[in-house]
């Protein structure tokens, strides 16, 4: 670092408001500034062999050395005041050696500049306004009533030396304190512009953290009410069941009590779709959940679902189509897969009246296989497609047999789905049809796939 810019940030190191930091560094400056040209004025009155006349020069060196001396104390509020306290007493003295012919009180203006630019206190800038204007009053006063000592014939022939030296040190004094005020004012509004950026960045980071926070705590809220309302159905179902079959076990005829078995086998397996759904729900919520993808023949899930359900469907007398190639394969994650497929037809079979069709079908299109699964059933409104999709609420209704459902598959169904960065459609007619496919990332050749 060279020495002049060691001696500007003299004090700066323990000051953190940059106005504070800003004003420490201009009196920096004019302190220097000062110095250097009375030390100039000086030599020329010796040149001009008016050297008592030049001892007040060196008077005002000595003074305005302390202004950084005091910074480099930390003295701040000393230097700014002493700084301040110059130009009025250094008018006056000019005014007396130039006999009043110069207009030296030009400087108290540069006076006036740095007490607004120095200090916020209005007490003190009261003081130091009046202190300048002051002597800029007795300096108008003397010229007028003619009291200052005519000059010598020596600083009269260098009379516009003088003058437009004094022009120049004003206007370039006043180009300082400007220059310094408009870097304070740019600095400060990009400070400003930054904590406007830094303050939006936070709202909306908060806004995100509080959107997350509704997410969970609605995701609680579901979780909670399917716990509390429809897993607790089908346990109250069961045990009624149960109970019946065991207090009145003599009662019944063979008839009877294998359709009683069935309708025990059938809540037994809806109940344990709704707690696998709710495991693995939970699990994704929870940042739990691992994929483990890999190369699979999508035939062989779907049929391994289709035997899960084929007494519902035989109950229901429908019939299941399936239309997908056995050769046909998908690279996703088993798990995830299964649980997709085993909730959608679960739905299909759920929705569909005695006696109809549910289709299965899958179509690759470059990178990805579509997966659709069609039925002749009661149908979804736009409403409850709109739920499904974009709003990630639950529609649950009763089967065409009176079974029960939380409504949960479908959502759980579209974020797996998502989880394969696929996305999930639904088109349906209230009464007649409801078709809903899904897209799955087509096989991967380098890997072998799972049969």
């Amino acid at each position: 670092m060279n020495p002049l810019s060691t001696y500007l940030k003299l004090g700066t190191g323990t000051a953190t408001d940059p106005k504070r930091v800003a004003t420490i560094r201009l009196f920096n400056v004019l302190a220097l500034i000062g110095s250097i040209l009375h030390l100039i004025y000086f030599f020329m009155l010796v040149f001009l062999g008016q050297a008592t006349t030049g001892i007040v020069n060196l008077v005002f060196i000595v003074w305005f050395s302390f202004v950084p001396v005091l910074n480099y104390l930390n003295h701040h509020k000393a230097a700014i005041i002493t700084g301040n306290l110059a130009f009025a007493p250094m008018a006056l003295s000019l005014a007396f050696i130039y006999g009043g012919t110069l207009h030296v009180e030009d400087f108290i203006f540069i006076g006036l500049v740095l007490t607004f630019f120095s200090f916020v206190n209005v007490r003190k800038q009261i003081f130091f306004t009046l202190y300048n204007l002051t002597s800029y009053v007795l300096i108008t006063i003397f010229r007028h009533k003619e009291l200052f000592t005519p000059p010598s014939e020596t600083l009269m022939r260098y009379e516009l030396l003088f003058r437009m030296s004094d022009l120049i040190v004003v206007l370039g004094t006043f180009s300082i304190v400007l220059y310094a005020v408009n870097k304070l004012y740019r600095k400060q509004e990009e400070s400003l512009q930054t904590s406007a950026r830094e303050l939006k960045r936070n709202s909306l980071q908060v806004e995100k953290l509080l959107a997350e926070a509704k997410q969970a705590n609605d995701t609680k809220l579901k979780l909670l009410k399917v716990i509390s309302h429809d897993l607790r159905a089908p346990f109250t179902g069961l045990l009624g069941l149960t109970e019946l079959m065991e207090k009145q076990y003599e009662s019944y005829s063979k008839v009877e009590m294998k359709e009683m078995l069935r309708l025990l086998s059938d809540s037994s397996k809806n109940t344990l779709v709704l707690i696998e759904n709710l495991v693995q729900w939970s699990k994704l919520h929870s940042e739990t959940l691992r994929m483990d993808r890999k190369n699979l023949f999508l035939n062989s899930i779907v049929k391994q679902n289709i035997n899960i359900y084929s007494t519902m469907a035989l109950k229901k007398q429908l019939t299941i189509v399936n239309e997908i190639d056995s050769f046909q394969m998908v690279n996703a994650d088993e798990n995830m897969l299964m649980l997709i497929i085993r909730n959608l037809l679960n739905n299909a079979i759920k929705y569909t009246h005695e006696e109809g069709e549910i289709r299965l079908s899958a179509v690759p299109k470059r990178r990805y296989v579509t997966i659709t699964i069609a039925d002749t059933g009661v149908g979804m409104t736009p409403e409850q497609i709109n739920s499904v999709l974009h709003n990630n609420r639950s529609t649950s209704q009763d089967g065409t047999l009176g079974e029960k459902g939380s409504g949960l598959g479908l959502i759980l169904c579209k974020e797996f789905v998502e989880k394969h960065n696929c996305r999930m459609t639904i088109t349906s007619t209230p009464g007649k049809f409801t078709s809903i496919s899904f897209t799955m990332p087509v096989a991967k050749p380098e890997e072998t796939p799972a049969i």
